[in-house]
Parts: C-alpha cells; sequence; structure tokens
C-alpha cells in the first residue's frame, strides 16, 4: 500500500476525539449541520441528541451506519454527539480542519479483530475495508474499475 506523508498533522479517530469535536460546536453551528442534513419536513422531537437516524436521508444514514460500525456501536438507529461531532466537520463549505488518522485506527482495529477472531468467530470490518480498499486504489489492479452505479452514473464514496 501506497504511504503517504500528511502535510498536516492527523488525529486519532476514536470516540473522545469526535466527542471534543462536538463539544465546540456553537448552537448555531449545530443548526446549521440540521439545516444542510436534514430534510426541510423534518422535525426534531427533542433539543438534544440522540436523534433518531430514521429522520435523516439516505446518503447521511449510510454515514451513520458506517462511523457506528468503526465505532463499534451496537447498531445505527441513533444519531449521538459523536455522530453529528462528525457530521459538522462537514457542514461548512470550508475543508475540515481535523484530519483523522484512519489508518492507525483501522490497523488497531483489524488487529484486535484478528487477536479475538477466534474467540468471536467473525470480522468486523470486511465490507468497509474491501470498498475503501476497491474504491481508492482502482488505478492500481490491471484490470479497469469504474465507480458507476447500474445506470452509469458517478457512484458515490459512500457504498
Amino acid at each position: 500500500m501506497l504511504q503517504v506523508k500528511p502535510s498536516t498533522p492527523l488525529h486519532l479517530f476514536s470516540i473522545d476525539s469526535l466527542m471534543e469535536i462536538y463539544k465546540k460546536v456553537t448552537f448555531p453551528q449545530r443548526s446549521k449541520i440540521f439545516e444542510i442534513f436534514l430534510p426541510e419536513n423534518a422535525e426534531l422531537s427533542r433539543t438534544n441528541p440522540p436523534y433518531p437516524s430514521s429522520l435523516f436521508p439516505e446518503m447521511i444514514r449510510q454515514v451513520v451506519s458506517i462511523i457506528s460500525c468503526l465505532l463499534s456501536y451496537p447498531n445505527d438507529q441513533w444519531v449521538d454527539e459523536i455522530i453529528l461531532g462528525f457530521l459538522s466537520m462537514f457542514s461548512t463549505s470550508e475543508k475540515p480542519s481535523i484530519i483523522f488518522n484512519y489508518n492507525e485506527f483501522l490497523s488497531k482495529a483489524i488487529h484486535d479483530q484478528f487477536l479475538k477472531f477466534s474467540t468471536e468467530g467473525y470480522f468486523k470490518y470486511p465490507s468497509v475495508l474491501l470498498y475503501l480498499f476497491l474504491f481508492h486504489q482502482k488505478d492500481k489492479f490491471r484490470f479497469q474499475l469504474q465507480n458507476l452505479d447500474e445506470q452509469c452514473n458517478p457512484q458515490s464514496i459512500i457504498p
């Protein structure tokens, strides 16, 4: 795998780091998150998270599902402060100021999964890892991979 030195420092991807991001988000910024990621007709039944993921559009639910899986949540039915912290990084037109070290996170998670495989009997991340591998390294294969869906439209970065 090609290793590239990042130009900015990378932050550890963890529940604690995502919670810190959420704590720094002001109330007007939180409103902006909902304006961007919720449909116009959606109403929040409460003022504080968690919110049902069913309120969000399909694409956001897919992101919630991936983040929930990576953070070892038991399900993806709720959008809590942690996930809102992650979404907040993409709620402005600017490039996110925090860049996570997903390589380190995934390598530790994969290592832990291999160590526990004999007792747990399953590997938690195969589809996410396979997707990331194929999508982001498609130019490394001897055969052609296209990022198109069944209708030949550009495929989303989200599986």
